[in-house]
């Protein structure tokens, strides 16, 4: 019977340790601090660190399958001290060959098991990471304001504009995984979606430079980045469905959320205070949590790869942003400079991208190396925005001049 005390202190020790180092970078200003705090918690709490200094507690608490892995692991020591006394003894080739299938059938069967009780062991895990994909998604901005509202930008503006963001980082991703990276047509789908989905919020820099850019270019941003989004989702649950079948899709549902926080009506359901209230639970406790819950799994060394790491966080920012670029000049009727301004938004996806990165990662659907480099990603999404102030900045210093 499965012990509830380890799956519950994994729990515990994600949600403080991710407040903890959420709140420090914040009391230091880092950009991005919500996120990024919980990417070191999880470094902190797995492998890397407490995976190396306390092994046995990491393995018990986040792992799971102890006693299963020690099964293997001695089955493994007996087939070679059976092996070496067969040679020792003078046994034929059809002896040994007996010998290793018999070995081969029983290493399946334990290889099985050991999987089995770790999916089960992390089964907390997972309920942790999908009820902070759900509230993070519902939790989603939309611009406010009724002058942006009633501007109208009709439909091909949007839809142009989110599928050239959506199809120039997810097309990329898709060459390099399956040309490159030796991914097949549907893990290549899989981690092209992470790097589609569209915008959470837009920041308060990305909707400074869509408004100075047009009047309603933020919520011209926010509208394409629904088109993104509901690219996305699809692959996402395509790819779902190819690999788990059903348990696959159940799993990949939560990500729907972020399509059902654009049904909410436009009056808020909340006074003021209350909605300020559940923004703050969303950035000092959800966000941490659910990127803790990605990163510790990771071990910064071995889970590394050089390519993979480049190309994607590459992709997760400047790709979306340079597909939106040319999803609006496509359109005609703006500056390359004032393209480039509104097309800001395109980027602010660090928590969406999290969200696609979370599913991937508690379901097992892509290798770590990879959630390595679209998790780097997200984080480079979130730390890049003064960088995107002063890009704004520059662009806007340059228009005066002329």
């Amino acid at each position: 019977m499965l012990s509830t005390v380890e799956p519950l202190l994994a729990i515990a020790l994600l949600v403080v340790g991710a407040v903890v180092c959420a709140l420090a970078l914040r009391s230091i200003e880092c950009p991005g601090w919500a996120l990024i705090g919980g990417v070191l918690a999880g470094v902190l709490l797995g492998p890397t660190l407490l995976g190396r200094v306390m092994p046995v507690t990491y393995e018990h608490t986040f792992v799971g399958g102890v006693a299963q892995r020690e099964q293997l692991q001695q089955l493994q020591g007996r087939y070679g001290a059976d092996l070496l006394a067969a040679e020792h003894a003078g046994a034929d080739s059809d002896v040994l060959e007996e010998l290793r299938l018999a070995y081969r059938q029983q290493r399946i069967a334990a290889e099985h098991a050991l999987m089995q009780a770790r999916w089960d062991h992390q089964f907390s895990q997972r309920i942790l990471a999908v009820t902070c994909i759900v509230l993070v998604l519902l939790g989603s901005r939309a611009p406010t304001g009724r002058a942006k509202r009633n501007v109208q930008h009709g439909l091909i503006a949007p839809m142009t504009i989110g599928l050239w963001a959506a199809a120039l980082p997810g097309v990329l991703t898709v060459l390099a995984a399956t040309w490159w990276w030796q991914q097949d047509a549907t893990h290549a789908a899989l981690l092209a979606s992470a790097v589609m989905i569209g915008p959470w919020a837009l920041t308060r820099v990305d909707r400074i430079a869509a408004e100075q850019t047009e009047r309603g270019g933020s919520m011209l941003m926010h509208r394409a980045g629904h088109v993104a989004t509901l690219v996305a989702l699809a692959t996402v649950i395509w790819s779902a469905w190819t690999l788990r079948h059903i348990e696959g899709v159940l799993w990949a549902l939560p990500l729907l959320a972020l399509a059902m926080s654009w049904l909410r009506p436009a009056t808020p359901l909340f006074g003021s205070t209350a909605q300020r209230t559940i923004q703050s639970s969303l950035h000092f406790i959800v966000i941490p949590t659910l990127a803790a819950s990605v990163a510790v799994k990771i071990e910064l060394l071995s889970h590394f790869a050089f390519w993979p790491l480049l190309v994607l966080l590459i992709l997760s920012g400047d790709g979306r942003w340079i597909g939106a670029v040319c999803g609006m000049v496509s359109l005609g009727g703006r500056r390359a400079s004032h393209a480039m301004k509104l097309a800001l938004g395109a980027m602010a996806c660090g928590p969406t991208q999290l969200a696609v990165i979370a599913i991937v990662a508690h379901t097992w659907m892509l290798e770590m190396p990879l959630i390595y480099a679209l998790l780097v990603g997200a984080v480079y999404i979130e730390i890049s925005v003064p960088l995107r102030r002063w890009f704004n900045e520059e662009l806007s210093r340059q228009s005066e001049l002329r």
